[in-house]
C-alpha cells in the first residue's frame, strides 16, 4: 500500500495506517534522545538496550501528552496462528492501537549491529527479518519494523552492509522489492524492504530504523 504524507502523527483520533507508523517513528526519535545519553550504552546487551528504549517510550508519550494509543508493550507474545495456546515467539515491542482487535498493532524486533561484525549483521536477517517473513511475527500484516542498535560504526556504513546482506539473503527472505531509503515518514536514515510473507503469501513491508549508540553532542538523531 502506498502512503501519502501524514499531518496527524501523534493524534491517534485521526488514525490511518500511515499515522500509526509515523507516530511510532516520532516516539522512537524522542525516546532515543534519552536512551543515547546513557553512558556505555554500546556495552549493553540487546535486551537491555531494548528495555531502556521501552521505558523511554512511555516517558516520551507522557511528554507529548499522548494518554491514549499507542500502548507500548515489551517482550509481547507472538503467535504465528491464532489457535496456538502457547506463543511461538516473543516480539521485542508492540505498539497496540486497539483493545478490541488483537491484530491492531505495529510490531518491532530489535537487534544489535556492528559494522565490523558480520555475525551480528547475519543475525539481524536470520533471527530478525526472517521471523516476519516466516509469519512468526506480525502474521498477515502489511507493515512491521526492524530496529538496529548500532554499537559500533556509522549509520550509513551499517546501512550499506545491511543492504549487501539483504541482497545475499533475498531468496530466503522472499524479497519482492530491494532495500531502499524511505522518506514517507519524514525522518532520515529510515530504510524499507518488501517481502512475501508465509504461509499466506501476502506482502509485508519492513521499516528498518537504525539507531546509533555512540555518544554525540547532538543526542537523539536517528
Amino acid at each position: 500500500m502506498a502512503f501519502l504524507s501524514s499531518q496527524s502523527a501523534g493524534h491517534p483520533n485521526l488514525l490511518s495506517r500511515e499515522d500509526c507508523i509515523a507516530t511510532v517513528v516520532l516516539l522512537i526519535e524522542g525516546a532515543w534522545r534519552e536512551v543515547r545519553m546513557r553512558s556505555r550504552l554500546s556495552q549493553l546487551s540487546e535486551p537491555e538496550i531494548a528495555g531502556l528504549l521501552y521505558l523511554a517510550l512511555w516517558k516520551e508519550k507522557r511528554r507529548k501528552r499522548m494518554f491514549g494509543p499507542p500502548f507500548v508493550v515489551d517482550e509481547a507474545a507472538a503467535r504465528s496462528q491464532a489457535k496456538l495456546l502457547i506463543p511461538d515467539g516473543w516480539i521485542d515491542l508492540k505498539f497496540i492501537y486497539s483493545f478490541s482487535d488483537e491484530q491492531s498493532f505495529f510490531g518491532i524486533e530489535c537487534k544489535r549491529l556492528q559494522s565490523s561484525n558480520r555475525r551480528l549483521v547475519a543475525e539481524y536477517v536470520k533471527e530478525g527479518v526472517m521471523r516476519f517473513v516466516d509469519g512468526k511475527y506480525s502474521p498477515g500484516h502489511d507493515w512491521a519494523a526492524m530496529c538496529g542498535f548500532i554499537i559500533e560504526g556509522r549509520v550509513q556504513h551499517c546501512a550499506k552492509i545491511l543492504e549487501s546482506e539483504m541482497e545475499t539473503w533475498k531468496d530466503k527472505t522472499r524479497q519482492m522489492h530491494p532495500w531502499r531509503p524511505i522518506t514517507t515518514f519524514g525522518k532520515k536514515r529510515l530504510f524499507c524492504s518488501v517481502h512475501k510473507q508465509q504461509p499466506k503469501g501476502n506482502s509485508i513491508s519492513l521499516l528498518h530504523v537504525l539507531l546509533s549508540c555512540s555518544p554525540t553532542k547532538r543526542h537523539g538523531q536517528l
